[in-house]
């Protein structure tokens, strides 16, 4: 992830100032996707998946918070948003890595045989 909240600050305390932060400015796309981070790193999906919806929501082409919130749909067991999401991250940049690598990895571990 590109963007990292302060490594240094106890969880709670930092998922607590991010959200503050993001409350505050509704509006930033890099303060939603901060905050979707946090909870990726703490395997929190659905919290990162609500986090990243947001930040699409005001910015719809990040291919990086597309791809990030792919692989929380994956985790929480949301298949077919998750191709939607890595499909979607392809589509805004389709020399994107992480999006070329996660559909055709995932639709194998999808339908395995």
């Amino acid at each position: 992830h590109a963007l990292r909240a302060d490594s240094n600050a106890p969880p709670a305390q930092m998922f607590e100032a991010l959200e503050a932060e993001a409350a505050q400015n509704p509006e930033n796309p890099e303060l939603w996707a901060r905050l979707g981070h946090a909870y990726f790193d703490a395997n929190q999906y659905q919290k990162a998946i609500d986090a990243y919806e947001k930040s699409l929501a005001i910015a719809p082409d990040n291919p990086n918070v597309l791809t990030d919130l792919g692989v929380m749909y994956r985790r929480n067991q949301q298949s077919e948003k998750a191709i939607e999401m890595f499909d979607r991250a392809i589509a805004v940049d389709p020399k994107h890595e992480v999006g070329n690598q996660s559909p055709g990895h995932f639709r194998r571990r999808s339908n395995p045989g």
